[in-house]
């Protein structure tokens, strides 16, 4: 049995589906993966695609060029995982920029504390030290009451 026929059969037998079922998400018959799995019919490079994809694998596994039968990740994949903690970063910078509104007329800047005291991405500090939960709601308390 090659290498193709066999790795077809496993990866199927390991995903539990049967050989209608896969033949199914390819658009071929039972028949017709039986006779790949026996290696009776070498399939085409666009059915081995399609099988590749059902099996959530990669043709070059397999035709046994690779060892690894994870899928390639897309480019939006790789991207995406690469930067995530820049877009984080910046996501975050937004919403703090978005807490100051200049005033045109004078320049100054409003900051409304309370919207800080609600955000998650702020730790509060005072004299270097970071207020705990119970000291942000006692200081929110404090001046709720005072204005």
């Amino acid at each position: 049995m090659s290498v193709t026929a066999e790795r077809i059969q496993t990866l199927r037998q390991q995903k539990k589906l049967t050989q209608s079922e896969l033949a199914d998400l390819v658009g071929t018959t039972r028949v017709t993966i039986g006779r790949i799995e026996r290696d009776i019919n070498k399939p085409s490079i666009g059915m081995l695609s399609l099988i590749a994809d059902a099996l959530d694998t990669t043709m070059d596994y397999l035709q046994g060029k690779t060892n690894d039968s994870r899928p390639y990740k897309s480019m939006n994949d790789i991207v995406h995982s690469s930067f995530r903690p820049l877009y984080e970063q910046q996501s975050k910078i937004k919403r703090i920029s978005n807490l100051f509104s200049t005033k045109s007329n004078n320049s100054v800047i409003d900051l409304d504390i309370k919207d800080i005291f609600d955000d998650e991405n702020f730790n509060l500090l005072y004299n270097g030290n970071e207020l705990t939960t119970d000291d942000v709601k006692k200081l929110n308390a404090f001046l709720h009451a005072y204005f």
